[in-house]
């Protein structure tokens, strides 16, 4: 193998095949070793050569040597970690460390960095020319060359081909100005192994580790091994993919009722494209038949009698939802799938639309009234008289802010008034249940349920000061209303409900934490994230945008899942407490990102937030690379 070239073929082969040799002299090492090359690292130990950790360190506790006793060889002694562009793409990098040498007679000693493209090495230094021989204390050398556009990552390290000893330690990879001066300036030349280099950089790491040799907190790359072995490979997001690729998802789900799929964001296209490929699974497989999104409730019994029986026009319908969140092509074609499944499967088999939320209690409102209207009419001036209260708020759309604020502001007393008098709107109707279940049979649980919307929307808003406790509130109302929905449906119905997953995760308090508490397994909560990409967001200045999110903490669920390599994943996470200490770092508590309908890129680190897995979320699904929703005009 050429030293000069530094094959990668060659290099990665014996990265894998490679073991210490233990036979081998120490060389003139200073200091207490261990033989063993670092965490994170790989490396190549032909015979005459030792890779190991000493404590004759330039900082910390331990540094990296390789040794060697051989000159003439074609063999050399090497460590090496490779990384994915993704984040260097386009910039001038330096690997710096500081080295000591001892008796190194070597025709190359020193660092080595080497960046790939398709079918060609884009830039290589290993210090050729330039050796690190005979004896020196401890002093900093490095390698700048640039990453271009088109590279599909690097690998770097240190290497011998020689005798002595090289020692190693506080490495550094950093982006630096295009003004500083490339170490290397050869052309690009041809790759014979391009594909081995693509598919090895698929599956590298996004960032490096264990730089500085002292160890890897939460053996991530163990972490991240074990993580790659047990996720599911999914073919892709579009709904008219083959589902064989989601039938261990019958198995995950087993026999559980109610399944919460969450998002990582309210505006990113292929968490929708898989909620929908889902959703088409658990009707056509497993037997779902209800569907219930994240939206007001009355509203979505209109959309439900579309998917039911044609009434209405879709696009029409899903604006009525009013959330711009949902108003898109990827949640229009899902309605229409509904609609086709519903006009040829048997009755037991149809899937039913409907909403879980109480943000807009317009509809409710008017429902209560009307029926009212129809079988008490005595009793309709004292309804109207108790809706007065909360008459000013509903369907407040975009302008929620003002006066949801405007509605907290009032005093104690008059909120307990306007609390009470839409209590006893319910009282009213609960307390003639006879009378107006013989007036209208099918329609009295479903009035009993607006009349509790409007409560609940009360509530939302009287808290509109404490954004914190409103959230909480409306988390424990749309689990409410999940469980109405679920008893309200004939026995054994299964349903998928639709939501961000701060709403479908576990955690107490949240909906999901209340779903699980009430129905324990028989709830699964299914969570969605995200690599790097676009997607839709309410903007600081209140206009709906669209956003890159790349920042990737290095302490990151999501970091693990790039540092895995797939571009697409199901995880099951209750696998975790098996996989002992390999698995621990995935149980958290880690950091998860989590966007809403609004984002500040200023303040993008903010967006992430700890979670603890299984007691979160029971799965997970993994986009590597996303795209924004396909937003839609309103059409009213």
């Amino acid at each position: 193998m050429s030293i000069r070239a530094l094959n990668w073929l060659g290099l990665a082969t014996a990265v894998l095949l490679a073991a210490c040799n233990l036979d081998a002299p120490s060389a003139t090492l200073v200091g207490d070793f261990r033989i063993g090359i670092p965490d994170g690292w790989g490396g190549a130990v032909p015979s005459g050569y030792r890779i190991g950790l000493t404590s004759d360190k330039h900082s910390g506790t331990e540094a990296a040597f390789i040794s060697g006793n051989t000159t003439g060889s074609p063999n050399f002694g090497v460590i090496t970690q490779t990384l994915r562009s993704d984040s260097y793409r386009g910039k001038r990098i330096r690997f710096s460390a500081w080295v000591k040498q001892q008796d190194v007679d070597a025709d190359v000693a020193g660092l080595w960095l080497r960046v790939d493209g398709p079918g060609q090495t884009l830039a290589f230094d290993n210090m050729t020319g330039r050796p690190l021989t005979g004896t020196s204390d401890w002093h900093q050398v490095s390698i700048v060359l640039d990453v271009a556009d088109n590279a599909l990552g690097f690998s770097f390290g240190a290497l011998l081909h020689g005798k002595g000893a090289l020692t190693l330690d506080d490495m550094q990879l950093e982006i630096v100005a295009g003004n500083v001066a490339l170490t290397n300036v050869d052309p690009p030349h041809p790759s014979s192994d391009s594909v081995a280099v693509a598919n090895a950089y698929v599956r590298s790491l996004s960032t490096p580790v264990n730089l500085d040799f002292e160890g890897i907190a939460g053996s991530s790359l163990t972490t991240v091994e074990w993580l790659t072995q047990n996720t599911v490979t999914l073919s892709g997001s579009d709904p008219t993919l083959r589902s064989d690729d989601l039938e261990p998802i019958a198995s995950m789900v087993g026999s559980a009722h109610v399944v919460g799929m969450g998002e990582g964001t309210h505006g990113t296209r292929d968490f929708f494209l898989l909620k929908h490929r889902l959703l088409e699974f658990l009707v056509q497989q497993m037997g779902f038949t209800r569907f219930a999104i994240e939206a007001t409730s009355p509203e979505a019994d209109d959309v439900n009698r579309y998917v039911l029986g044609g009434d209405g026009d879709p696009k029409k319908l899903l604006s009525h939802l009013y959330f711009w969140t949902w108003n898109t092509q990827e949640v229009l074609d899902l309605i229409a799938w509904m609609r086709q499944w519903n006009s040829t499967a048997s009755a037991s088999q149809r899937v039913q639309f409907s909403g879980i939320d109480m943000q807009f209690p317009g509809a409710s409102m008017d429902s209560v009234a009307a029926f009212i209207a129809r079988v008490d009419p005595a009793s309709s001036s004292v309804v109207d008289d108790r809706f007065s209260c909360i008459l000013p708020f509903r369907n407040h759309f975009q302008l929620f802010a003002q006066q949801a604020i405007v509605y907290a502001a009032r005093d104690a007393a008059a909120k307990a008034a306007c609390a009470a008098n839409l209590q006893s709107v319910y009282d009213l109707i609960a307390s003639k249940r006879a009378s107006y279940e013989a007036a209208e049979p099918t329609s009295f649980e479903t009035v009993l349920h607006h009349a509790r919307l409007v409560q609940q929307f009360e509530l939302w808003i009287s808290l509109a000061n404490n954004l914190g406790l409103a959230s909480l509130s409306r988390d424990k109302s749309m689990a409410e209303n999940v469980t109405w929905i679920k008893d309200h449906s004939p026995t054994g119905t299964r349903i998928a409900v639709w939501a961000h997953n701060q709403h479908v995760n576990a955690i107490p308090t949240l909906m999901g934490g209340y779903l699980r508490a009430k129905y324990a397994a028989d709830y699964v909560a299914l969570g969605f994230l995200f690599g790097r990409g676009r997607f839709n967001a309410v903007s600081a200045a209140g206009e709906i945008s669209t956003f890159d999110a790349q920042l990737v903490p290095d302490n990151s669920l999501e970091s693990l899942f790039l540092s895995a390599g797939k571009s697409l994943a199901l995880f099951d996470t209750r696998q975790i407490p098996s996989g002992g200490s390999t698995a621990a770092p995935l149980a958290g508590p880690i950091l998860m990102r989590g966007i809403g309908s609004t984002f500040f890129p200023s303040s993008e680190a903010s967006f992430f937030a700890k979670q603890v897995f299984p007691n979160d979320f029971d799965l997970l699904i993994f986009v590597r690379q996303t795209t924004e929703s396909t937003r839609l005009p309103f059409s009213f």
